[in-house]
């Protein structure tokens, strides 16, 4: 596993841990388990499918948060070089 993994998944740990806890994003989490509430309750049957969806769409935010967190992490890599320069 390379540095920015290892930083991202926490094994290195310089920046500390921070967590999302504002009420914007409480109101969200709160939407979201509302509107899976509902899903499953009108249509019991799709609950494996809307399980699979959730699963696939997991993935892919993590992935899509990895990105992002490396890309960040080359900019201000790029930025540290650039004032280091005469």
């Amino acid at each position: 596993m390379g540095i920015l993994k290892d930083l991202y998944y926490g094994h290195i740990d310089i920046i500390g841990r921070n967590s999302m806890d504002s009420p914007e994003y409480r109101k969200c989490i709160e939407n979201a388990a509302e509107c899976e509430k509902e899903i499953t309750q009108s249509s019991p049957e799709a609950d494996a499918l809307f399980l699979k969806y959730q699963e696939a769409q997991g993935r892919l935010n993590s992935m899509t948060e990895y990105e992002m967190f490396a890309a960040g992490f080359r900019m201000g890599a790029q930025l540290m070089l650039e004032m280091l320069r005469d």
